[in-house]
């Protein structure tokens, strides 16, 4: 198993200690690194899962994929506590996950090919609504 991007003590360097401590354990009072470990873990292996269909070239740097892995691993402590709204915390999930799909979707339009014998006239990828946003009805 691979390393995780995050190390639990930068997991733990990013927020107050009584904001972990409800994430992790049942009663709130106390911060328990094992299921921060094992979220870390997770993320990691979720984000590998993008990464592994992206080329090696598109990658984010080390930086970038700590930030990455710790917020999906928020994200994943998060859901176990229920009947609590963390709506910031789900926004940055659904953003770092945007984010790989948005790369494999540049990814797939660059290396699409018409099939042989088969012509057509459609404009370069890079003219798609996200990028012609407001200038195109």
């Amino acid at each position: 198993m691979p390393e995780p991007f995050a190390t639990v003590e930068q997991f733990l360097g990013r927020f107050d200690e009584r904001f972990v401590a409800q994430l992790t354990s049942a009663n709130g009072t106390a911060v328990d690194t094992v299921r921060v470990s094992s979220a870390l873990t997770d993320a990691t292996a979720e984000l590998q899962g993008y990464l592994a269909r992206i080329p090696a070239g598109r990658h984010p740097d080390a930086s970038t994929l700590r930030v990455h892995a710790i917020k999906v691993a928020t994200y994943l402590l998060s859901q176990g506590r229920p009947g609590k709204e963390f709506e910031s915390i789900r926004n940055g999930y659904t953003d770092t996950i945007s984010f790989y799909k948005d790369i494999l979707a540049e990814v797939a339009a660059q290396n699409a090919t018409p099939p042989l014998g088969v012509s057509y006239d459609a404009p370069p990828p890079v003219f798609n609504h996200r990028n012609l946003r407001g200038l195109v009805p």
